[in-house]
């Protein structure tokens, strides 16, 4: 309800032109809860960083016939030094890492108290677009953060 509250400003119905996209939101939280569940079957056999490698490969794998469609190989080529820096800082702490401390949580805590946390990420993402991009902050989405942190700490207690 808390992320629901933050998507769309607190109005009751979503819109504003944003339907699909919400829509979207929606839909990419339900399969990344499914990808998180079917994860912990291979958990109980693997460690977390095996785990996290064979979704790297498989992944990469898969998106690579849509590689010649998407990549802009003048973009990679033009990059400076300080841009590959900041590459590099992506892939390895926003994906590599951020990948094994999932699973490490998903392993530990189990799929349905890991999960929980996911919805703190567009909470995380609207301060962020606030402090960096001066998006607009909406009352009601410090309502719907205080919503989410609140669902959080209620499963953390359990």
């Amino acid at each position: 309800m808390g992320v629901y509250i933050i998507i769309t400003k607190g109005s009751l119905v979503p819109g504003g032109g944003h339907l699909k996209g919400d829509f979207l939101m929606v839909l990419a939280s339900i399969l990344w809860a499914l990808y998180t569940v079917l994860s912990k079957t291979q958990l109980n056999k693997y460690s977390p960083l095996k785990v996290t490698t064979y979704a790297m490969v498989t992944g990469s794998l898969l998106l690579m016939p849509l590689a010649p469609f998407f990549l802009k190989v003048h973009e990679l080529r033009d990059l400076s030094a300080h841009g590959w820096g900041w590459f590099l800082f992506a892939v390895v702490f926003s994906i590599v890492l951020a990948f094994f401390l999932w699973y490490r949580g998903v392993s530990r805590l189990g799929a349905a108290r890991t999960m929980v946390f996911q919805y703190a990420i567009p909470v995380f993402a609207g301060l962020f677009a606030w402090l960096i991009l001066g998006e607009r902050l909406y009352l009601s989405q410090l309502v719907g953060a205080l919503v989410v942190f609140a669902s959080i700490a209620l499963v953390r207690r359990s």
